[in-house]
Order: C-alpha cells, then sequence, then structure tokens
C-alpha cells in the first residue's frame, strides 16, 4: 500500500491530538517501523490497521469513525498533491466520482505495476448515484468518507446510503447517493 496514505493518516492522527499522543498511538501500535513511513514506499496494509486500532484505543473513539473521518479528510489532501487528477471541467462530486476508476485507479496501476488500487465502479439512475467499491484491503470505510469529503469539497451537501453495517473488515461496499 501507498506510504502516502500512512504519511496522511499520522498527520490526521497529529491533527486531532498532539505529538505525544501520536507517538504513543505509534508505540503502542504492534507495527516494526514506529511510524517512519516515506510517501513512496509500500508498505502492508495490517500496519494501518494497527495504528487505527491503537489510535481507537488510547483516543476511546470507534476505529469505524476514525477511518471514515480520516477518509473524509483525506480527499482535499488528494488534490493538493495530485492536482492533475482533478481535470478542468470536472465542477461537481458526482462527475469526478464517475471518473476514478478510469482516470485515477487504472493510471495509478500503470505507474505501479506491483500496486492493486481498489476498484470504483459508478452508475446512475433518474433517482441515484450508485459507487461499487471493491477492494482486497479493509478499507471500504475510508471509501466512504472519501467520497463524503468529495461532496464537501465540491461544496455538495450529500447523504450517503450503505446496505448492511461497514465495520473495520469491510473490503466491499455499495453506496448509493440520492440526486437532489
Amino acid at each position: 500500500m501507498k506510504g502516502m496514505l500512512f504519511t496522511e493518516l499520522i498527520d490526521f492522527i497529529e491533527r486531532h491530538t498532539d505529538i505525544a499522543t501520536t507517538e504513543q498511538i505509534i508505540d503502542e501500535a504492534r507495527i516494526d517501523r514506529l511510524g517512519a513511513y516515506t510517501a513512496v514506499g509500500n508498505y502492508p496494509h495490517e500496519e494501518m490497521l494497527e495504528i487505527v486500532g491503537s489510535a481507537s484505543s488510547i483516543l476511546k473513539s470507534r476505529p469505524q469513525e476514525l477511518m471514515r473521518q480520516f477518509g473524509k479528510e483525506l480527499f482535499p489532501k488528494l488534490y493538493e498533491s495530485h492536482p492533475q487528477f482533478f481535470e478542468e471541467g470536472v465542477k461537481d462530486a458526482p462527475l469526478f466520482l464517475s471518473r476514478i476508476q478510469e482516470h485515477i485507479h487504472d493510471e495509478v496501476a500503470k505507474l505501479y505495476p506491483k500496486s492493486s488500487p481498489p476498484k470504483v465502479l459508478v452508475s446512475e439512475d433518474e433517482t441515484r448515484l450508485v459507487v461499487n467499491y471493491e477492494s482486497h484491503r479493509p478499507f471500504a470505510l475510508v471509501a466512504l468518507g472519501l467520497i463524503e469529503g468529495c461532496y464537501e469539497y465540491f461544496d455538495q451537501p450529500v447523504d450517503v446510503q450503505f446496505d448492511g453495517d461497514l465495520g473495520v473488515t469491510s473490503t466491499n461496499a455499495q453506496f448509493s447517493i440520492l440526486k437532489t
């Protein structure tokens, strides 16, 4: 998994706590590298789950909420670091979401042949936009937060619905967004 997500997670924790608490979270997570991640490195996704679990325990917060909020706050960070994916003409969240697979994840797979980005397939009908998220990693909650962050970035209100109960081990999800 790309190191940029790890560095952003550490920054997210630090923004909501302080350096000492962030260090405590990293120390108590069962990871070998003690939080020393680089944006260009590749790391096992299990380490991210360990960090989230440690943060959940220390901050007395549900891991589901941490993952969702992390995704929500990650969206503008992705824009800052990869403006090329925000093509001219993309003026709203539904259009951006509809281009994720073709314009972002397929390009990531070309640039990094050993990567395996999730599949994000979007369809729509008269009443809703449906986003199908499929991954071998358990980050469906982060995807939910990213969708919410995308709508917030484009200053569009959103209520995202999903079937079932998303948990920290959810790898696949279907999100429905009612059209307004």
